[in-house]
């Protein structure tokens, strides 16, 4: 593929996939803030006294954890489509900086 379009396709794919690795990165990183300061979740639960703002975060982090890791199968093809594109982003960038060294190079000599 020739450089120019293979940048093109790098550049709208990257422009995609942004949002939804945001979205993946974002809720995993607010879950694992979360799991600092409590234990894990196959320790026995610590009995706190009720608190209004415990429901409302725990509403937030069901959230999180809904996109992060649930959704089903249709969560799963998302994570699917996530993977290879991050993939695919990985590899056009590759194919880019070699096509780039190979042009300078042939400048060279």
């Amino acid at each position: 593929m020739k450089e120019l379009a293979l940048r093109k396709w790098h550049r709208r794919m990257g422009i995609i996939l942004a949002l939804f690795i945001i979205l993946q990165a974002g809720s995993g990183l607010l879950l694992s803030f979360s799991g600092l300061g409590s234990p894990h979740e196959h320790d026995e639960p610590i009995a706190h006294e009720h608190d209004e703002h415990d429901d409302e975060g725990s509403r937030w982090l069901g959230t999180f954890k809904n996109i992060h890791h649930g959704g089903g199968t249709a969560g799963n093809v998302y994570r699917i489509i996530i993977g290879v594109g991050t993939l695919g982003m990985a590899l056009s960038g590759a194919a880019i900086f070699y096509q780039i060294k190979h042009r300078i190079k042939k400048r060279t000599t």
